[in-house]
Order: structure tokens, then sequence, then C-alpha cells
């Protein structure tokens, strides 16, 4: 939707261990006014606020022991279904708060390209192989997900042709 409005946008996640199933995918628009990237959660309509500005992936990283006091939820909140809120704080902000793997997915042409999405997405494992994971110590190796970065990368500006 972002995209389609001219915004620049893509996705991140976060999750508790590579081989696991304890994590969330989210979006992240680029914001003029900031001149950042802020995380959007659109399934659960929320974003993160530190001092009344909106976080990004890496700064989210950095407050993660916080996500329950800084998420806001929108105003679509309310009309979520309850199963959906239950899941919300029973699993994904606990999740969110534990984790220490976060990636941005530097494409955001998977809908204009479909052909270039990877083989399995939601199976029994992924295969996003081109995922910009947040380096969680320097002697960490993430296996077959070799591209490990700092939080200053993965809060870049997007590139002039998202723009």
């Amino acid at each position: 939707a972002a995209l389609a409005l001219g915004i620049p946008a893509r996705n991140v996640c976060s999750t508790n261990g590579l081989g696991g199933t304890g994590g969330h995918f989210m979006s992240e628009v680029w914001m003029e006014r900031w001149q950042k990237w802020c995380v959007v959660d659109p399934t659960f309509d929320l974003v993160f606020v530190k001092d009344g500005v909106p976080l990004g992936i890496g700064e989210l990283y950095e407050h993660r022991s916080e996500v329950p006091t800084i998420g806001l939820r929108g105003t679509g909140y309310p009309s979520l279904p309850q199963e959906l809120k239950a899941f919300l704080d029973a699993f994904v902000a606990p999740c969110m708060e534990g984790t220490k793997y976060w990636a941005v997915w530097p494409r955001n042409d998977y809908q204009s390209h479909p052909e270039m999405n990877p083989p399995g997405h939601g199976s029994t494992s992924y295969a996003e192989t081109e995922w910009q994971w947040l380096r969680p110590s320097d002697d960490e190796d993430l296996g077959m997900f070799p591209q490990l970065v700092k939080a200053k990368t993965l809060m870049a500006p997007p590139p002039v042709p998202w723009r």
C-alpha cells in the first residue's frame, strides 16, 4: 500500500531463532519528515514511538525491552478479531522483546516481479538469503545468511530509484 502511494517501503522481520517459528514480519516506511525508516506493523495496526518519534528497526532493536510501552496502537486496533489481539499480547510482543535477530529484506519489488520471490517462503524453511541481518555480535555466524550488518547500515536512506 505504501509503495502504491509513492512512499518507499520494505519488509523487516524479527525472530528468536533462525530455525524456529517465533518471529514476526512487519514493514518499514521511509518518512521524509524524520529522514529515517520507521517500523509499521500492518497486521496489528502498530507503530513504535520513543520521545514522540517513530523508530526504525535498528532503533527498535536497541529499545526492544521497551516494546510493550513504546508500541502505539492505531484506530483500527479495536476492530481486530479478539484472537489476533490475544496473539499479539501472548506471542508477538514477547517475541520482539526477547529476540536478538532483526533483518531487512533489501528488495521491495516482489509484487511487480513475483518470479524473483524465493521458493518455499513460509513452508518449512526460508530461503531469503538476501536478508540483511543486524549483526548481534562480531563473532556470530548466521549460517546461510551471509549478510550481517551494523544497525547504521539498516538505517541508511532508501536507494534513489525507490524515492
